[in-house]
């Protein structure tokens, strides 16, 4: 059973709308498209204008993300940078240490083995090491 209301609806006459929202409806209707050149013309250049407006932010977004990304980029380097120069001077202090137990271990006639004292060194640089400082002194 269908109800006759929903099937067959009663349309609501002209007088039982308020002036106000004819207006507003009838204003809506007319607005849909352009109707002269000139409406065509003045509708091209406000999408155009609206596009552009909207390309120049997204540029202006993407310079400052570029900026604030590169200056991370930079500042991540110097640290790296820090960071390299702070191992190999520790390198080389090491370095300097275990030659120096190399030379004093090669003096009393005892063997040494760079590992028992912590270092990573094998002998074949320790020894290297050992003869610049030697020749330095």
């Amino acid at each position: 059973m269908t109800n006759p209301t929903m099937t067959n609806p009663i349309p609501n006459p002209p007088d039982a709308q308020p002036s106000r929202a004819r207006a507003i409806r009838s204003n809506a209707l007319r607005s849909t498209g352009p109707r002269t050149a000139a409406d065509k013309q003045r509708s091209s250049q406000n999408r155009l204008t609206r596009g552009l407006t909207s390309h120049h932010r997204a540029l202006a977004a993407i310079g400052m993300h570029y900026q604030r990304l590169s200056r991370q980029f930079h500042q991540a380097v110097d640290n790296f940078r820090e960071i390299q120069a702070e191992r190999a001077e520790r390198e080389r202090s090491d370095l300097k240490e275990t030659a120096e137990l190399l030379e004093l271990r090669k003096h009393k006639g005892l063997p040494y083995d760079p590992a028992e004292h912590g270092f990573v060194f094998s002998m074949h640089p320790v020894e290297a090491f050992a003869q610049r400082l030697a020749r330095i002194k």
